[in-house]
């Protein structure tokens, strides 16, 4: 006879033979620990991890799951176990921080470049527009920007906390396009990078 059992973590389902109840095992899956429980006629298991339980390979005497089937809730917490594990590696945090400080600098840019408009002196505007004019059209271009810069940044967030790829990804377009990008062109290259993470991260949806 045997033993049904399930992985606590991402759900993978197993059928464990009668004579390793009590004992536990590594999932195939997440790499989680999985108690067996015991059966009606336990063998005498103790509880104890057994190298021979470690089910790597299939002649270890635990067969090969049954089901791949999981839950969206264990899908979630299995990913997050294992961007905790390690230790923010997904290839997302790195260039999320990146958009971050460039979107960062461009709006404190902008808001320096307002400000010096709304200070300017009445002879800075060019000869052919009066200086009202000058200054409506620099303080809409401005705040266009910093909109814009805004979005780039709000995207890194969506991007550093996994909670929007298509929010992350029109970010990261739109820093790649050089009229929006953060600091000039410098924003370019950072909105490939997050482009390639976002593109190389199965996880990410």
């Amino acid at each position: 006879m045997t033993i049904q059992v399930s992985c606590p973590d991402c759900g993978m389902a197993y059928e464990v033979p009668d004579e390793k109840s009590g004992k536990k095992f590594r999932c195939k899956q997440c790499q989680a620990i999985v108690s067996i429980p015991e059966g009606d006629k336990p063998s005498g298991g103790s509880g104890a991890w057994d190298e021979d339980d470690d089910p790597y390979g299939d002649d270890d005497g635990i067969p090969n799951p049954v089901s791949r089937r999981r839950s969206g809730s264990s899908r979630s917490g299995n990913r997050r176990r294992r961007s905790r594990s390690s230790g923010g590696g997904d290839g997302t945090t790195a260039p999320a921080i990146a958009l971050y400080v460039v979107a960062g600098l461009s709006i404190v840019w902008w808001l320096f470049f307002m400000f010096t408009i709304l200070i300017s002196d009445p002879g800075d505007a060019p000869p052919d527009m009066s200086h009202e004019e000058y200054m409506t059209i620099n303080f809409v271009f401005g705040g266009l920007q910093i909109l814009i810069h805004g979005l780039i940044f709000f995207g890194a967030y969506q991007l550093h906390s996994r909670r929007s790829k298509a929010m992350a990804m029109t970010a990261a377009i739109i820093c790649c396009i050089p009229c929006c990008s953060p600091c000039m062109i410098i924003g370019i290259p950072f909105g490939i990078w997050a482009l390639v993470a976002i593109s190389s991260d199965p996880d990410f949806t």
